[in-house]
This record gives structure tokens, sequence and C-alpha cells, in this order.
């Protein structure tokens, strides 16, 4: 056996650049693997740290329907009989403390749309059809109070452009200009005379946020729109009674196979779409069209079930 080990030995000096190399790689992978480890251990330490920080507790107590729904009033799902569940746990040995919690969000308003006081067709951002190019090239539109009704508070152009829209673009004196918008509003949460034809007199079209009838969770606010089919700051959805199943506008899909919306409660959820129908292109400088049929899509069906209700 000491033969052996002293000709391993030898051979270790037999080739030093090898012997060097071969450390060094060892080396380097062992570090890795501690940070790596150091790195995984840490973020999951600090989730574990901020559930429990955050959710005032190593152990969490809800009610079955907390995990089903989503609330329509605050308490829906609550605990009712929370004393007396605290009582019960207070008991055990190593509770050091119970601390009964209220969590919700919502909007404060005085009940009216956020004012945009220039043109007939301003919703929250200036805007037509194509037949008005500066709104979709000039960030005047929407960072200037009298044309953007979020300008006051929205002081850069970069928060009204997805990063991933990089194909928009209008001709503009034979000259591609990129969009300067990827997301419009609800047209059913705001209308302007130029879109009042689209909307349907058998749906509620919301004026003030104390119209909402049911649960502003399931309205969606801004929707993200395919970029070669964006016009108006409206996005349009073309509801049953007023047309055939058909889309005016396309939901974007660029986010794997995905779209991003906004609802009317404040929460934001990516949407995966499904129906190959939704997923329209056009050559590059060129606009999808509006009004397409698309009998029977599921996601056109889910994007109308999110837009308004019926009165």
């Amino acid at each position: 056996m000491s033969k052996f080990l002293l000709l391993a030995f030898r051979n270790v000096f037999r080739n030093r650049r090898r012997t060097i190399m071969t450390l060094l790689m060892v080396g380097g992978g062992v570090t890795g693997l501690l940070l790596a480890g150091g790195y995984f251990a840490f973020m999951t330490r600090g989730l574990r740290e901020d559930t429990i920080r955050n959710g005032l507790g190593h152990m969490q107590i809800f009610t079955a329907d907390h995990f089903r729904r989503d609330e329509v009033h605050v308490l829906d799902t609550g605990i009712d009989n929370w004393r007396q569940i605290a009582a019960t746990v207070s008991t055990g040995g190593h509770v050091r403390g119970v601390a009964p919690r209220i969590e919700f969000y919502g909007m404060v308003s005085n009940g009216a749309k956020s004012p945009g006081d220039n043109e007939k067709n301003t919703l929250w951002v200036l805007g037509d059809y194509h037949n008005f190019r500066p709104a979709f090239t000039n960030e005047i539109y929407l960072l200037d109070p009298k044309y953007a009704a979020f300008a006051s508070y929205l002081k850069t152009r970069a928060v009204y452009k997805c990063p991933s829209d990089r194909i928009s673009f209008v001709q503009n004196q034979r000259k591609p200009v990129l969009q300067v918008r990827s997301y419009s509003l609800n047209c059913y949460l705001g209308t302007s005379p130029s879109i009042a034809n689209r909307i349907s007199p058998q749906y509620r079209a919301l004026k003030r946020t104390a119209d909402f009838v049911g649960s502003p969770a399931n309205a969606f606010l801004f929707q993200d729109v395919n970029p070669q089919n964006l016009c108006t700051p409206a996005f349009i959805v073309l509801m049953p009674g007023i047309a055939a199943d058909s889309f005016f506008h396309y939901p974007a899909t660029q986010h794997n196979r995905a779209g991003v919306l906004s609802f009317a409660d404040g929460h934001t959820e990516t949407h995966r779409w499904r129906d190959s129908r939704t997923f329209k292109t056009a050559p590059l400088g060129q606009k999808v069209p509006h009004n397409a049929a698309s009998p029977r899509n599921g996601d056109l069906a889910w994007i109308q079930e999110h837009t308004a209700s019926v009165k």
C-alpha cells in the first residue's frame, strides 16, 4: 500500500501544470457548490422568515374558503369564532402569543373616474383609432397632464411600454417609429364618444367605482395589447349581443403564450391563452385587422366574462 501511495505522491509533481489545473478546477467547483448552497439556504431562510414575520406567526390559521375563492367584501372568508380558537391555541406549551389579523386592500376614490380634460377621445391617455398617429409615437400624450390622467404621478414613458414589445411601430414619413404605449383600458370601465357605438346596452358601462356590481376582482382594468393590433386607449371587447364572436382588439401573447392584465381591485395576473386563433401577427409595419370573427373561442369568452356584467 505504501508503495502505491508513494507512486501517487510522485505523480503529483511529475506534471505540475496538470496538477495545478486539476486543483484549480476542483477548488473552483467546490467553491461554486458552497456559494450556491449558501445562496439557496439564504433564500430559503429569507422566505421562511418573511412568511413568519409578515404573516405574524409560525402557525397561521385560515378558513377553507380563504383558499377557494376571492372575497367580495372584507371578512367574507374570515373566522367567526376567532376568540375561541385563539384561547385554544394559547394553551399550547410553546405558544408565546396569538395575534388576530385582518388583511385587505382597496382603492380610495371620490367615486368618479380620473379626469382627462382635453379631447373627446381622452380616456386615461389621449388617443384615437389609426387616423391620429401622434398618439402612437409622441410621449407628450402620456406625460402631459392636459392629455393623460396619470401624468401627475407617472413621470416616465417607460411605464406605458411593455419591455417585450419590440416589434410595434407605425410608418412616419416612411421611417419606422416605435409606439410609446402597449396597454389599453377596459372599454366598459371608461368610455368616450368615439367608442360609444362599441358598447352593448345589455352590459354595464361603469362611470364610477360605486357602480360596481359583484367583485372588482373579476373585472379587468388594463390589458397588454397585441402590439400590431393596438389603436385606441380603450381595449374594445365586442360583447355578446352587439356582434358575433369577434375580436376587435387582440390580447398580447408574447409572454410565453400569455398576456398580463390588471384588475379593478388592484391585483394583476398573467393569463395563458389557449386557442390558436388568438395568436395573430402581420407583416412588419402592418396592423392585425379588427373585427375578426372567432366563433366559440374560449379565450374571447374569458375576456368577455372579465369585461362587464349584464344589467
